[in-house]
């Protein structure tokens, strides 16, 4: 399910996450839901940055593109848009409400 890129997401509301991180993998057990998630690198930075604020497609591209040092370009936003895509699917991420 593809949604407007300028949504703005934030981790579901209710949430309790519990992250255990090894090299550029995380796994991720959402206490609310029960849900436990395997992350790489990129979702993982998308997902703590949205656990520390609501943000739309375009700063995450941004500032994810500034942690892993690289440059923001079409097939990262692209593997972004389908991080979050994959979240909403999964009930980590909700759009925020403005």
């Amino acid at each position: 399910m593809s949604v407007p890129t300028g949504t703005v997401w934030r981790v579901t509301e209710g949430s309790q996450l519990a992250w255990k991180s090894w090299d550029d993998e995380h796994v991720v057990f959402d206490y609310a839901a029960g849900s436990t998630h395997l992350l790489d690198a990129i979702a993982g930075e998308a997902l703590q940055a949205l656990a520390g604020s609501p943000a739309n497609l375009s700063s995450l591209v941004r500032s994810i593109a500034v942690s892993i040092g690289v440059e923001p370009d079409t097939a990262l936003e692209l593997r972004i848009q389908e991080t979050l895509d994959r979240f909403h699917d999964g009930g980590l991420i909700e759009p925020a409400l403005t």
